[in-house]
């Protein structure tokens, strides 16, 4: 082995990388079922391997089975610069948006440029410190997102008038949470009525309930919440990484303020609509493993159904893990989040 690979460690990835291979073409040929460690090699290749090693794991989508998409994976110990030689172009905007949430600015990188409505290529001032996973050798530390401080009660005796139809932001909501009820064991319910955002609470209670605790919360905060259940798969999902929940995030604040329909987006204009955007965070009675209960109201037609007026929409979104009591599989949580083995 010549000195300069035995340095660089490259005969230890080329062997793992053959691992995966021989892997994969034994499932195919044979049908034996050697994904997992094929799928293993790969994911250790693009977490720890030289730049160009780790690039050629990655692949477009989430993973089927693994610890979560290789484009967030890759992302953790290599800049955007080390791999976009090595990538393939379909995957190129993706990992630049891994790359921006971890604090790169690739504004002036053009190999980094994706669709038009991508949220921007920088972290913008407005936007918080996204809670991002900490890929190990054998597991995923979820981080947990801090959560909004509820000082106050919305009481369940008002009447809601539930408006008909769907909105741009009522999907878009949806969509944040969507693998929780496709993949797991999620439920989700939205509303959008005219009124108040506790008028969009009240209309997601059972009448048993008298009453919840709410509070607001800043658009940092906002878009921290979104964000980390738009990255997660939920408890039994595949998660579909970091930049889809920034992604994510950004439609629901685009949908909320009416810029979902303009094709070249202004931050700053973002910014400034969303203080007009009441933001209400609540938390309904019971546990779960995931949830997401958020508010969010304005004037006008923007994310109320298409009529003008007081309107607001609220989601509220849990996933549940099995009882271990009972045979099922308890979650391993740890001080920093969840651990995923």
């Amino acid at each position: 082995m010549r000195e300069a690979d035995r340095l660089a460690g490259r005969s230890d990835w080329d062997g793992l990388i053959a691992l995966r291979d021989a892997c994969l073409e034994a499932t195919e040929e044979t049908g034996r079922q050697l994904w997992g460690p094929a799928r293993y090699a790969a994911y250790r290749v693009a977490l720890d391997g030289p730049a160009a090693f780790a690039a050629a794991m990655v692949e477009p989508g989430v993973v089927r089975f693994g610890l979560g998409p290789l484009t967030e994976v890759v992302a953790q110990h290599h800049t955007f610069a080390e791999l976009a030689p090595h990538l393939d172009a379909s995957v190129l905007p993706v990992v630049a948006q891994e790359r921006v949430l971890r604090g790169e600015d690739l504004r002036g990188d053009p190999r980094a440029a994706g669709a038009p409505d991508d949220p921007p290529l920088v972290l913008q001032p407005f936007e918080p410190a996204y809670v991002l996973p900490d890929y190990r050798l054998t597991e995923r530390l979820d981080g947990a997102v801090p959560e909004p401080v509820l000082i106050g009660t919305i009481d369940v005796a008002a009447p809601s008038v539930i408006v008909t139809g769907t909105s741009a932001l009522v999907r878009a909501l949806e969509d944040v949470v969507a693998p929780w009820t496709a993949q797991s064991s999620g439920e989700v319910t939205v509303r959008a009525v005219r009124g108040g955002t506790d008028a969009a609470v009240r209309a997601l209670l059972d009448a048993h309930v008298d009453a919840v605790p709410s509070g607001p919360v800043t658009t940092p905060q906002l878009l921290a919440l979104i964000a980390h259940a738009g990255a997660s798969g939920g408890v039994h999902g595949r998660r579909r990484g970091g930049a889809a929940g920034r992604s994510l995030a950004w439609w629901v604040a685009r949908c909320a303020t009416g810029l979902d329909r303009v094709d070249v987006l202004d931050a700053e204009e973002l910014e400034f609509r969303l203080e007009d955007v009441g933001r209400l965070a609540f938390r309904l009675p019971g546990e779960a493993a995931w949830r997401l209960e958020i508010a969010l109201g304005g004037t006008g037609a923007d994310g109320g159904g298409g009529a003008d007026g007081e309107w607001s929409v609220a989601i509220a979104a849990f996933d549940h893990t099995e009882d271990s009591t009972e045979g099922g599989t308890a979650d391993i949580t740890t001080e920093g989040g969840e651990a995923h083995r």
